[in-house]
């Protein structure tokens, strides 16, 4: 014969509601204490911007910016149009002011086709 099971081996229904309610409890007192840290963050971290002269970050829909390949932080990829509006706006500074922009393309392109010569003989270039 099998013996049988006695009832202080299985758990009542009111020591598991018991057990439920001490955990929920559990849990709202440490979402208070987070909530409590993240405020004396938030105020240390205004504290800072005030004392530098700091503007906050927009935060501008999720938060988090994904990349064209779905990945955090990623580098958007130009288009053509503002990559040419870039080289534009590169006119704009020392060597567009002076006027060597053409100087120091063939200047570039020069040393260009030297590199590409002597990779070609190099043993590293092939």
């Amino acid at each position: 014969m099998l013996p049988k099971k006695s009832s202080s081996c299985s758990p009542k229904p009111s020591r598991i509601s018991q057990v439920v309610a001490a955990r929920l409890e559990q849990e709202e007192r440490r979402k208070e204490k987070h909530r409590k840290m993240e405020a004396e963050r938030e105020k240390m971290r205004e504290g800072i911007r005030s004392k530098y002269n700091i503007q906050k970050k927009e935060e501008g829909g999720a938060g988090m910016d994904f990349g064209t390949d779905g990945r955090i932080g990623a580098a958007r990829k130009k288009t053509p149009e503002e990559l040419a509006a870039e080289m534009n706006a590169e006119d704009d500074s020392i060597i567009g002011q002076l006027g060597m922009t053409e100087h120091v393309e063939k200047a570039k392109t020069a040393i260009t086709g030297a590199f590409e010569t002597v990779k070609g003989f190099l043993p590293f270039g092939k």
